[in-house]
């Protein structure tokens, strides 16, 4: 006898998109449906559920959207075989709507992130991975011998990456890549006050901190560094507007 699964299973009227919503998630979380695997047609799943096929259709496009499920014309709805970089915008919309806390709440996040990343990159980096930030480091030196606001900014971005890539880990990674990119506009504002008081030097200093205690394997004073690494607590006095 087969065992009717319970996403498939008869819901009521209230919130009916966000129910099938639930439903879905809920039978990826319990295994009822794994990664890869495909889902049942709108129609076929809105009869099973007694629902009209229109709200089927808005819970997939709404699952679609945020990378839990992917269509594969023309077979049909899958759910997701990995992570994917849509997860994260709920949080990206979050943070956008606390605009008043939105900095302090990233700065409090990627600090307390970035500590168990230091970790594990000490664990994890191979000789490649430092190669390359050593690499990343000397082009970052470059850019800030130009003085050229967006090239440094780049150049700074790129030397994150690696830094987060080699953590092994996509969901970490990704992440703390995406709150980086969250800082753009805060970082373009401090790597210009950094050129007009002529302090870049603080920023490869910060920079070449990361470098070294990860070359020597050393996380004795992780959040001092990882604190000096953001450069937001810079006093510029007598700031030009």
């Amino acid at each position: 006898m087969t065992t009717e699964k319970q996403f498939m299973k008869p819901i009521d009227n209230t919130s009916i998109v966000q129910q099938v919503i639930d439903r879905i998630t809920f039978a990826i979380i319990n295994k009822e449906l794994v990664p890869g695997e495909k889902l049942p047609s709108e129609m076929d799943l809105a009869k099973n559920l007694g629902i009209g096929r229109n709200s089927v259709r808005e819970a997939f496009k709404i699952l679609i959207y945020f990378g839990i499920l992917e269509v594969k014309r023309p077979d049909g709805t899958f759910v997701s075989k990995g992570f994917s970089e849509k997860m994260v915008d709920p949080l990206l919309y979050g943070i956008m709507l606390e605009r008043a806390n939105s900095i302090n709440y990233v700065k409090e996040f990627r600090l307390s992130l970035d500590t168990i990343v230091f970790d594990m990159v000490i664990k994890k980096a191979g000789k490649k991975d430092l190669d390359t930030l050593r690499s990343r480091f000397n082009v970052l030196k470059s850019a800030v011998a130009l003085k050229d606001i967006n090239k440094i900014n780049y150049a700074d971005n790129r030397f994150h990456e690696v830094f987060y890539d080699a953590v092994r880990n996509p969901l970490i990674s990704k992440t703390a890549n995406f709150l980086y990119k969250l800082e753009f506009n805060a970082r373009q504002d401090i790597i210009e006050n950094l050129i007009i008081f002529n302090r870049l030097d603080e920023l490869l200093s910060a920079r070449k901190a990361i470098l070294q205690a990860l070359s020597d394997r050393d996380s004795t004073n992780v959040k001092e560094i990882l604190t000096n690494n953001y450069l937001y607590d810079i006093n510029f006095e007598n700031k030009q507007i």
